[in-house]
């Protein structure tokens, strides 16, 4: 066991199931290794279809990395909470791209160990061994290669709902204070109504018995989002831009409020703080941010 525990190598399993398929939404040929017999076993136990939200989202945001790189021109790419995220080796990046991957030492250590020779595809990788959770680690990223004059693309995924909502928040915020205007920023979150929901009831029972309980949660991320200078697009797995065919369940309107909502966030930096990405009409706000 290392750094966050099994639920790392859970989501390189789903990858690597989905590696496997003929109609892959990617390609991830180091899943496998990494997800490990812990991984694999898990996986195998899974209902297919309860492993869709790990793939969607992995998809999701594999395209919103490759619009904020390839068509708004960033080149500087964040992954807060690396883990076992591949997207440094799988993707392919515009010339000139940094990849920084931020995580625990003990995580990237074990990801470095067993990807040893592999070359990234971006042209400078970083691994920075921080604790997230510290006052620490913004000056870290800076000191290994940020530049915070120029916009960068951050990624959170699949693990701020592991945290207590006062870290969550902590955590946005500095990025938002690192966060050049130009940048983006995505993420996933759910809302208070999953944690009690019927339907999420052995998922998050599950979640909690492997010591990794889902406790944050965020009501309207584009609401919060604005007041720290980001205008925020919402979306969920099964919405008209992340389903890749994949999505079986039925959809929760993004607009009901008391409804569980697992939140697909994306957003970008704006230069006024006075934008909120609220226009009064559901409609209009739900307009994606980067085409």
């Amino acid at each position: 066991m290392y750094g966050p525990g099994a639920t790392a190598y859970w989501v390189a399993a789903a990858r690597a199931i989905e590696t496997r398929r003929p109609d892959a939404l990617f390609d991830d040929p180091w899943a496998a290794a990494l997800a490990g017999d812990e991984g694999t076993q898990w996986a195998e136990q899974r209902h297919p279809e309860s492993l869709a939200p790990m793939v969607v989202r992995a998809r999701f945001f594999d395209d919103f990395l490759r619009r904020a790189t390839f068509l708004e021109g960033v080149a500087q790419v964040v992954l807060l909470g690396a883990g076992l995220d591949t997207r440094a080796l799988r993707l392919h990046w515009p010339p000139g791209t940094t990849v920084f991957e931020v995580d625990q030492a003990d995580v990237l250590n074990y990801k470095e160990e067993l990807l040893a020779g592999v070359q990234p595809s971006c042209e400078r990788r970083v691994y920075l061994p921080t604790d997230l959770r510290s006052a620490n680690w913004p000056a870290e990223l800076a000191g290994a290669g940020l530049d915070p004059a120029a916009p960068a693309v951050w990624l959170a995924e699949g693990f701020l709902f592991y945290l207590p909502n006062e870290a969550v928040r902590a955590l946005l915020e500095k990025v938002s204070a690192l966060a050049s205007n130009g940048s983006f920023l995505g993420f996933d979150i759910p809302n208070r109504a999953v944690l009690g929901h019927p339907f999420m009831r052995t998922w998050i029972q599950m979640q909690a018995e492997a010591g990794a309980p889902w406790t944050g949660t965020m009501e309207n991320p584009r609401e919060y989002l604005a007041t720290l200078g980001w205008r925020a697009s919402l979306t969920q797995c099964g919405g008209a831009d992340a389903d890749y065919g994949r999505w079986r369940y039925p959809v929760v309107p993004i607009t009901a409020p008391d409804l569980p909502h697992l939140w697909l966030v994306t957003a970008k930096s704006e230069p006024t703080k006075n934008l909120n990405g609220i226009s009064g009409r559901p409609e209009l706000d739900q307009v994606k941010e980067v085409r």
